[in-house]
């Protein structure tokens, strides 16, 4: 028995499907795992703030791990955010949240909407830090900005190895992650007098060759790697040719660095593309 089985196995099932209602969506086990692990995270929130995060293959199912939570938040009357780099991204966890009922804004320029209506609101990383400050005319003029009141106590992010951590904790944030965490973890704390709670998503929990694990994202809660699932029947094992691997080539034509921080970016299914890749090339080297 793997070791997510054994914590699956000593979870109380009808307590959790008690806790949050999922509407025509059963969550599997792991998930309901996930569930549990980042409710027992937030609940030490309190004393010991931690940003935490999910590590989930491909597969895994993040945007229902994430609606999952948003779901329980709502049910707290918790102002929130998702949030994440590319619209494309944001949006399937928009419309994720509203199939497990979770009512949001969504909040993203290039998908064409700004709304803000709703307690949680679903936003990608440059429209969102468009909106949060005022604009001062040089007549001194001031336009409230969109968000200028917005002051949630959660924020849960998807892709979370995209953030630059180190600019986060940085004396003087430069990056567009690094202004809007520490701005609206300030908000938080002169409205509701604790940290802005902050849980992360990732398929792949390296920014370049470096772990995210350390200054800032303090703890992984729980990890669904792509072996996992394979073997559980959720995900095709992929082979890669077989004894002339050596002489296996791969078209990277279509990839290109950029040193714009957050505008010029891998689409979501260049990104799978190549965490997939980095799943199978860490199991290829555990088996040699």
């Amino acid at each position: 028995m793997q070791k997510i089985d054994a914590m699956i196995a000593e979870l109380d099932m009808d307590k959790l499907r008690a806790s949050i209602h999922t509407g025509e969506i059963e969550p599997r086990p792991y998930q309901w795992l996930v569930y549990e692990k980042t409710a027992e995270v937030i609940r030490k929130f309190g004393k010991q703030p931690k940003p935490s995060y999910v590590t989930a293959s491909v597969g895994a199912g993040k945007t229902i791990m994430i609606a999952m939570i948003a779901r329980r938040f709502q049910d707290m009357w918790w102002e929130g955010l998702v949030i994440a780099r590319q619209g494309e991204i944001i949006e399937q966890d928009a419309e994720e949240l509203w199939n497990l009922s979770v009512k949001n804004s969504l909040f993203s320029a290039s998908l064409g909407r700004k709304a803000y209506a709703y307690p949680l609101i679903a936003g990608t990383e440059g429209t969102i830090i468009n909106g949060l400050f005022d604009k001062t005319a040089d007549d001194g003029t001031v336009t409230k900005s969109l968000l200028s009141d917005f002051s949630p106590r959660y924020i849960l992010v998807d892709e979370c190895h995209q953030v630059n951590w180190q600019d986060i904790i940085s004396e003087q944030p430069e990056t567009q992650y690094g202004v809007i965490m520490n701005e609206l973890n300030r908000r938080c704390k002169a409205k509701y007098g604790h940290e802005v709670i902050v849980i992360g998503y990732t398929g792949s929990p390296f920014r370049g060759v470096e772990s995210i694990k350390g200054a800032y994202w303090k703890h992984e809660i729980v990890n669904i790697s792509t072996k996992y699932l394979v073997d559980l029947g959720f995900l095709v094992p992929t082979i890669f040719g077989g004894q002339d691997i050596e002489d296996l080539q791969y078209d990277l034509h279509e990839f290109a660095s950029s040193d714009v921080d957050g505008v010029q970016d891998f689409t979501a299914e260049q990104l799978k593309q190549v965490e997939l890749y980095r799943d199978w090339e860490t199991d290829r080297k555990s088996v040699v």
